[in-house]
């Protein structure tokens, strides 16, 4: 199976997936549209930059040569994923056009003239040579939203992974339109929920870190969190109450700590706090599993790819009405093994990269060999 896969102009987050785990499917040859011009990769977490060594590889530069091998059917699917919301620079303040220059120049991007065509908004100019070829549409923005630059990206595929999806896919909309009003989408048969999962290799590379601990839990809770939303503020305040009036063995590192000291203290703590962060999936339900530490992460008020598979002692509700008897449970469940080693098979089987880009080809219809 040859799949093309168009890169993005600076949005790393569904690039990063769909590419590193279609590159890791057997079976499966990928080719880049569009060399990726920078050489810097901002703050990139350590898990997203395992994906930059795939980068170029395999890569057509020429918008010819993409075009002809189109129209000569080289390719069995073309997947593309959403761009950042400023690729577009209309309808923005002279101000934040130039604020969104710089950041161009800063990282190597091309500029505003060639961001017109850039990444997946190419695919109107390409109708004529696409023909029946399946685009499929990768969405990893935090909010629910699918904004005006993707449009082209949305109404071109067959379908729309998004992550942070609502319940009911018609409630999906775009920005405000020039009246106010929200413009609601109405082919909804063409979402698909998404989840940002986890490197296959960084996976393996956590699972050394759990096998060195060998279950030498030296904490009951550990909470290492930005806290960026009222879910993350209150749930920290409630733990550090805890804290106070609890036996529970509770680390709460202050500020930010290094990812290896981060996967470490996972390892070492039968739970980790996990709530939600821009979305609600988030890398530490994945990470601190890898790690063999049990998340606690508050319920899910999104269609995400957890719904049949979400254990109810891992989540508590986001009134925090149980959240102390969720979290003084959940340390009991840890000195068994048959919760972790739930969680353990359901990361293996459907939050790697890998898991997650053969279910978005089986969701389109492809039959891949047994990994």
């Amino acid at each position: 199976m040859r799949i093309l896969i168009i890169s993005g102009y600076k949005e790393w987050g569904g690039y990063t997936i769909a590419l590193d785990g279609l590159c890791q499917l057997p079976g499966v040859e990928v080719w880049q549209y569009g060399r990726w011009k920078g050489d810097k990769f901002g703050s990139l977490t350590p898990d997203s930059m395992l994906f930059t060594r795939h980068l170029n590889h395999q890569a057509i530069t020429s918008e010819e040569t993409a075009r002809q091998w189109l129209k000569q059917k080289k390719f069995d699917c073309i997947i593309a994923t959403t761009q950042a919301r400023d690729v577009s620079l209309r309808n923005l303040h002279p101000v934040k056009v130039l604020a969104k220059l710089r950041f161009a120049r800063k990282f190597g991007s091309p500029d505003s003239r060639e961001r017109v065509t850039l990444g997946a908004n190419i695919l109107p100019f390409w109708d004529d040579v696409i023909g029946d070829t399946p685009v499929l549409g990768i969405d990893t923005f935090d909010d629910s939203l699918v904004h005006p630059p993707d449009m082209p990206l949305f109404l071109r595929s067959k379908l729309f992974f998004k992550s942070n999806l609502p319940y009911k896919y018609s409630a999906n909309f775009v920005e405000k339109d020039s009246h106010g009003g929200n413009t609601y989408l109405e082919e909804s048969e063409k979402f698909r929920p998404f989840s940002l999962g986890i490197s296959d290799d960084r996976y393996r590379e956590l699972r050394a870190v759990r096998a060195a601990t060998a279950g030498d839990y030296k904490y009951d809770v550990f909470a290492s969190i930005y806290v960026r939303n009222t879910i993350r503020k209150r749930a920290l305040a409630e733990l550090l109450k805890l804290k106070e009036t609890s036996k529970l063995k509770i680390l709460i590192p202050e500020g930010r700590i290094p990812a290896d000291e981060f996967y470490r203290l996972c390892a070492q703590s039968r739970v980790t706090l996990s709530p939600e962060g821009g979305g609600w999936d988030c890398a530490r339900h994945y990470e601190s599993i890898a790690c063999g530490s049990l998340p606690l992460m508050n319920r899910p008020h999104l269609h995400t790819r957890w719904e049949r598979d979400l254990p109810e002692a891992c989540v508590f509700e986001n009134d925090f009405s149980d959240y102390a008897r969720k979290l003084e449970a959940l340390v009991e469940l840890s000195r068994q093994t048959e919760l972790l080693d739930r969680l353990t098979q359901i990361v293996e089987t459907r939050f790697t990269r890998s898991a997650l880009m053969r279910y978005v080809l089986t969701e389109a219809g492809f039959t891949l060999p047994k990994a």
